[in-house]
């Protein structure tokens, strides 16, 4: 197939284009990334995402199959896309998240509502209130994490769902680690290992669990949609078993020989929390946020290539280099 990725040259999506080397794959980004060279099976198109519509007649001469957007973070981004693209592909991949769901927002504090910790299949409620760190962000001046404050994929989600004249599927992520994470998942609780002979972490945070998944079987998983993913579907994707955060970090104590002690203290500054930035020190961690994967499992036949140990050690062995 002929398959054009908008944003394939960052953390998933230069994993996904190695996953897609069967087929003509082309690169849209803005030219920020040297890495990842043209080759006969991978080509580059130079372009801002505001170019996109006025080069629509072009895209058009490319009759390309599949676009899979990696990028859209909001409702105006999406609209681009559509615009672009309606009637003119087959198909669209929609990369979304697990953050959509009502769970979630329960988890910030944005959403009324009980906790309920199920995991979350494709059909579970959405979160109704949108924009949830609209309040939070920017924090100052050119904080790097100000695209926060328009981010939402529920109106991504909803802007493809809207287009009169393109097929699309949405597949929604759970938080994704390996090699090059920006968010650094696995990195800070390297650190703290390196720092000191105990970790402190508040109970509830210990037995948060949260859904993860490693980012070669995100690729793979994205590249069954790419190729059978039924127009219209919605695809989670998590592993089987979700860890809790103490069960994570004694996982990554194992690998890199750590004999250090984890202890539950009521001290919330000196648990320090799961360092994710964009969570608020107020999340409520009696809610866990868990997505259902049986669905791309049968329907399209997904299981991890990578075992959960080795995905583990080649994020590690990354992260220790970066941290040198």
């Amino acid at each position: 197939m002929k398959i054009l990725v908008v944003g394939g040259t960052g953390f998933i999506g230069s994993f996904l284009v190695s996953q897609l080397s069967g087929h003509q794959v082309t690169l849209l980004h803005r030219g920020s990334n040297p890495l990842l060279a043209e080759s006969d099976r991978v080509k580059h198109l130079i372009a801002s995402r505001a170019e996109l519509p006025g080069m629509r007649a072009r895209l058009a001469a490319e009759k390309y199959d599949v676009v899979v957007d990696m990028i859209s973070s909001n409702a105006d981004d999406a609209a681009v896309i559509v615009k672009t693209f309606s009637g003119i592909v087959n198909k669209v991949v929609v990369v979304s998240s697990g953050s959509v769901y009502k769970t979630f927002g329960r988890f910030l504090g944005t959403e009324p509502g009980a906790v309920t910790n199920q995991r979350n299949a494709e059909t579970a409620q959405l979160r109704s209130e949108w924009y949830p760190y609209a309040s939070r962000f920017p924090r100052f001046e050119g904080d790097p994490l100000a695209h926060l404050k328009t981010y939402d994929k529920i109106p991504v989600e909803e802007t493809y769902s809207a287009a009169a004249d393109l097929d699309f599927c949405i597949v929604r992520l759970p938080y994704v680690y390996g090699p090059g994470d920006k968010d650094k998942r696995v990195a800070h609780y390297l650190k703290r290992m390196a720092e000191s002979s105990q970790i402190f972490m508040d109970e509830l945070v210990g037995n948060w669990r949260n859904s993860r998944s490693y980012v070669e079987n995100v690729a793979l998983a994205l590249q069954l949609v790419v190729e059978k993913g039924k127009p219209g579907g919605i695809y989670n994707i998590s592993t089987l078993e979700d860890l809790t955060e103490k069960e994570w970090v004694e996982q990554i104590a194992s690998v890199i020989g750590w004999d250090g002690e984890i202890k539950y203290t009521s001290d919330k500054e000196k648990a320090m929390l799961p360092l994710i930035e964009e969570f608020p020190k107020s999340a409520d961690y009696r809610q866990h946020l868990q997505l259902d994967s049986k669905k791309i499992r049968e329907e399209l036949q997904f299981s991890e290539k990578i075992d959960f140990r080795t995905g583990l050690q080649r994020t590690i062995k990354e992260a220790k280099s970066a941290l040198c």
